[in-house]
């Protein structure tokens, strides 16, 4: 039985934990790390992560990083550490402390897409295939030796929400065979660092796209100099090696749209600004869709209003 210390936060890596507790029988958890509760909701309630939840079910004991750092001779007791979507950047005082250090779970082929957002840039990008590693971690970021990756295929419905649900769950069939293997003790492959790239931690703003660019969408117009997307530009701009392969993968306006809302779905959304009787307001675009290669807008919600389909939105305002 291996001893293992599991750092994680949100919803997906609760899901991932839940496996591993049912499904990994050489395995016991006994500490979860995870980020400290964060109000919530209208009334700012003081909520747990999901990690935390599964723990608590469990009776695992759960400790958040500043208690770590007060007593981090605790991570001594286990065999090694299992970090997947934790949230916060581990120390490298930290990584030798589990007998066999840190094993690091990253939703994407590294080293590509390196960094917080992995799954939403592999849609941005408009890959058709994409995947999971798990590496050892080092002290700097998605940098350390791969131990094993699996490849998966992105499909044209899917949204980050769906893909990340979906490399979760083959995560959790490949991950007790990876651990009976004994991988864990190897050192693993060094990655291409000159071919790693970089995502950045998305916000709310990363969603807007202006009035013009959505209509040159609609229109199923082809892509033009400087009318991207903030979000995917300055992706590109960062990783200039990238260019290529995005505009091999990605031919119209339609496209480059309907893939920030894939990649930005369900949270933070994309949006853009109409003026309506003078003023502007902030336009929601909730559902969209490409049919025969035009980009079909199904769904909106007008600040203030609820949402509605876009018929119901033309009937009442116009076309955008």
């Amino acid at each position: 039985m291996l001893n293992i210390a599991y750092f994680g936060s949100p919803l997906f890596s609760s899901e991932f934990l839940q496996a591993l507790i049912k499904q990994c029988r050489n395995l016991s958890i006994n500490l979860v790390i995870t980020q400290e509760p964060k109000p919530i909701g209208r009334k700012k309630i003081l909520t747990p992560t999901p990690v935390e939840k599964i723990a608590q079910s469990k009776n695992i004991k759960v400790m958040y990083y500043g208690e770590l750092q007060n007593n981090p001779d605790i991570l001594r007791k286990a065999e090694f550490a299992l970090v997947f979507a934790y949230g916060k950047i581990i120390p490298a005082s930290l990584l030798k402390l589990p007998k066999y250090g840190f094993i690091n779970l990253h939703l994407s082929l590294l080293p590509r897409y390196r960094g917080s957002s992995p799954v939403a840039y592999s849609l941005l990008m408009g890959d058709k295939t994409t995947g999971l590693t798990f590496t050892r971690m080092d002290k700097f970021l998605d940098h350390g030796n791969i131990l094993m990756t699996k490849k998966a295929n992105v499909l044209l419905d899917d949204t980050r929400e769906t893909l990340i649900n979906r490399l979760t769950k083959e995560s959790e069939n490949v991950f007790c065979q990876f651990i009976k293997k004994e991988i864990f003790r190897d050192t693993g492959a060094p990655q291409n660092h000159s071919q790693a790239t970089y995502t950045k931690l998305l916000n709310r703003e990363d969603g807007f796209i202006n009035i013009e660019l959505l209509r040159s969408a609609i229109n199923n117009k082809k892509i033009e100099d400087n009318t991207l997307p903030k979000l995917i530009q300055s992706y590109l701009n960062r990783n200039p090696s990238e260019q290529q392969r995005f505009f091999s993968n990605v031919k119209t306006m339609s496209s480059v749209v309907f893939n920030l809302f894939r990649g930005l779905s369900p949270w933070p959304g994309i949006w853009t600004e109409i003026k309506i009787r003078g003023q502007i307001k902030r336009l929601k675009l909730l559902d969209l869709h490409i049919e025969n290669n035009n980009l079909i807008i199904k769904k909106v919600q007008l600040e203030g209003k609820n949402p509605v389909d876009y018929t119901t939105f033309i009937n009442a305002y116009g076309e955008i």
